[in-house]
């Protein structure tokens, strides 16, 4: 609420459920035709505004007067209904966007669903709308009804009642089969939206809008593909914190079998990344319709909870999980008998021979691992089978050796840690219990990068190996905290590498006193494809710098992290009386934790916050912070700043200005603007200075 007061610019959506004027463009005189049908429901469903119907072949439509064109009506549209045959719609379209209309509604089908020529259609109008100020929803779509302001823009049979629920839905069909069954339950709502396509307005502009929309209560959404994923969760995660959010997603059957180089691909299909999707966000995932509405209702009346060459080799992916400080056992390349038994010598017996080949992913399933080799006959007799049995399997190849270590012995855990890729969602992490069996036992949770701490260690306590490890009598659960940085280093090198398409560390050992990747696999992807982006923002690292206070205090700058929580709360007991009514307009006694979560577990894609962190002797604090917010239209941001009082009067003020324009200038803000009291008198100055 106190965000919605403080919104300067009307949001670029308020039309589409407010509108002044509208117009009808296909109006008929027709019944049964599109156009007919919308003209009825806006006239009969006590619209207060004007109607303005277009269609240069009737001087009246319903008893209205009709217009020959979008040019000729006297006054500026504000909502424009397209109700024409789909190869009129780019024209009618380009000729909204020069009478500047700021939102069109594209009523008419015969586009993607249609095939190719439906969808150059549709990219057309993509572009269009990229390259002007106004919103398109649609094309194919129902329409939208607002039932608290008597909006019927739609061309369904009837209306909805009043509430406090708001839907929206790719399917125009199941809205209407919404429609009926709350008009047989008395259930109302307060906006209703059919996207259709999804050609520009998606449902991360709707989930913003109707965040800060005061009669909406709970979010309600009938996914069948969420369209720009990062831009989903951005605004799913934003808005959940202070309204539910549920959601039925189509296609809950299980993905068919496909090819899969590792087993995290085998193990992940489209549906359970949607699930870690919708857990990471906050949103609510229910089965039916029916329960997304008794669920939504029960929630609004409570409280928020709280190719070979594209594959690395087992020795290669080693390497690479060492770099990222993955701890992985020590495994070398025997080319021969006598290198095996040297390097059995070295490494000391027991040992492991495992085949080495970038033909062969799956060793274990094809018999390619001897355990527990406990002298020199044995590695000898093992490395003549593990020849063989590679030119036996993969007869064209080289043959290049085979890789040697030691045997981890003593009571442990087999687990999985691996990424695969999402079409929809990017890099997915998945942890489980692993091994020989990882897909028979298929106990493995699924999570979304980055990683911190705390989301690591969600993903752990969500599968059943989690209650073995946390078991006292088991030993275990001091390593709990190694597994968590473990994962977190695991996600770093998943963002840290887009030519990644999927990874296993299988088995990654859990001892008692140490976690070893024993094997792993990376699959990357070929030079030409590019993979899809991460779904949620990572740790903006490129924002950091090094600068000085006017004394020659050495500060550091870089985001916010998740950790931050104590020196924030260290830098409000600096700030004083005055200082705190001046940033947030009032008296704060203390920062509550849900406050402090707020403020520092932030989502990069939607804002930034920067720290100025100072060194004194061998800790740090945080003596300011300067914050900017998108706006739900990515057009305008909300700056806000705080600087401690011991280093007031130091340009740090005037420092976090103008890295913060720099940075709006960045991701394509064209206006920066903040709330100042009258008496703020330092702020004002700043502020006419930049």
């Amino acid at each position: 609420m106190f965000k919605e007061l403080l919104r300067h610019t009307r949001h670029s959506l308020d039309p589409l459920f407010n509108p002044s004027a509208i117009a009808v463009i296909g109006a008929s005189t027709t019944p049964g035709k599109v156009g007919y049908q919308v003209m009825k429901n806006l006239i009969s469903g006590g619209f207060s505004g004007v109607v303005y119907p277009v269609n240069p072949n009737h001087r009246a439509v319903l008893g209205v007067r009709s217009f020959p064109g979008l040019h000729e009506i006297p006054e500026p549209i504000e909502l424009a209904l397209v109700c024409t045959a789909a190869q009129r719609v780019q024209g009618i379209f380009q000729e909204c966007i020069s009478q500047k209309v700021p939102v069109v509604i594209i009523l008419t089908a015969g586009f993607g669903e249609l095939g190719e020529q439906g969808k150059a259609l549709e990219a057309s109008l993509k572009s269009l709308a990229r390259a002007s100020s106004t919103r398109l929803l649609g094309p194919n779509c129902l329409g939208v009804i607002n039932p608290l302001g008597n909006l019927n823009a739609t061309f369904a049979q009837g209306s909805a009642l009043p509430g406090r629920l708001a839907l929206v839905s790719q399917s125009g069909a199941l809205c209407t089969s919404i429609l009926d069954w709350s008009l047989k339950t008395g259930i109302g709502f307060s906006r209703l939206v059919s996207l259709g396509a999804m050609v520009d307005v998606d449902f991360a502009d709707l989930i913003d809008y109707l965040g800060d929309d005061g009669p909406t209560k709970s979010i309600l959404l009938y996914i069948e593909s969420v369209g720009d994923a990062r831009r989903f969760m951005s605004a799913a995660r934003q808005v959940a914190r202070t309204k539910p959010i549920i959601v039925v997603k189509a296609g809950r059957s299980p993905v068919g079998a496909r090819a899969a180089i590792s087993h995290t691909g085998a193990l992940t299909g489209s549906d359970d990344v949607c699930d870690a999707a919708f857990r990471r966000a906050g949103v609510l995932r229910v089965n039916e319709l029916s329960d997304l509405f008794a669920m939504a209702e029960v929630l609004a009346s409570q409280p928020l909870p709280q190719g070979n060459k594209l594959l690395t080799t087992e020795v290669e992916s080693k390497q690479v999980f060492r770099s990222y400080g993955i701890p992985a056992v020590e495994t070398q390349i025997a080319r021969n008998e006598e290198e095996a038994i040297a390097l059995a010598r070295k490494m000391g017996f027991p040992v492991v021979l495992k085949v080495h080949s970038i033909e062969i992913t799956h060793k274990a399933a094809i018999g390619g691992v001897r355990l527990n080799l406990l002298a020199e006959q044995g590695v000898r007799i093992a490395f003549q089978e593990l020849e063989n049995l590679i030119r036996e399997v993969a007869p064209g190849a080289q043959f290049e050796g085979i890789s040697v270590q030691p045997m981890i012995t003593g009571k442990g855990f087999e687990a999985i840690l691996g990424c695969a890729v999402d079409e929809q969602f990017g890099p997915i992490i998945l942890f489980g219990s692993g091994g020989s069996f990882v897909e028979i036992l298929r106990d493995r949770a699924v999570g979304l990068p980055p990683m911190n701490r705390t989301v690591a260690r969600r993903l752990i306590e969500s599968t059943k190996l989690y209650s073995a490890l946390v078991r006292p009598q088991t030993g275990f659960e001091a390593n709990l905290e190694q597994l968590e940085e473990i994962i977190v280093r695991f996600s770093t090198l998943v963002i840290n590498h887009p030519e990644i398409k999927e990874i296993d560390v299988n088995p990654l050992w859990i001892g008692r006193d140490r976690i070893l990747a024993l094997d792993g696999r990376i699959a990357l992807y070929p030079p030409v494809q590019d993979r899809p982006p991460l779904a949620i923002s990572p740790y903006p690292r490129q924002y950091e710098s090094d600068w000085a206070l006017k004394d020659g205090t050495p500060v550091h700058l870089r985001p916010i992290r998740p950790e931050d929580e104590p020196l924030e709360v260290d830098l409000f007991t600096t700030l004083s009386e005055q200082t705190i009514y001046m940033r947030f307009f009032g008296m704060i006694r203390q920062l509550t934790h849900e406050q402090l979560v707020r403020f520092c577990n932030i989502d990069y894609g939607r804002e930034i916050a920067l720290v100025a962190v100072a060194r004194q002797g061998e800790s740090q604090r945080i003596i300011g912070v300067a914050r900017l917010v998108m706006e739900p239209d990515w057009q305008t941001a909300e700056y806000a700043v705080v600087v401690g009082d011991p280093w007031q009067h130091q340009g740090l003020g005037r420092h976090f200005m103008e890295l913060m324009i720099r940075y709006g200038k960045e991701r394509g803000i064209r206006e920066i603007h903040g709330d100042v009291l009258a008496a703020n008198d330092p702020m004002l100055r700043l502020c006419e200075k930049n």
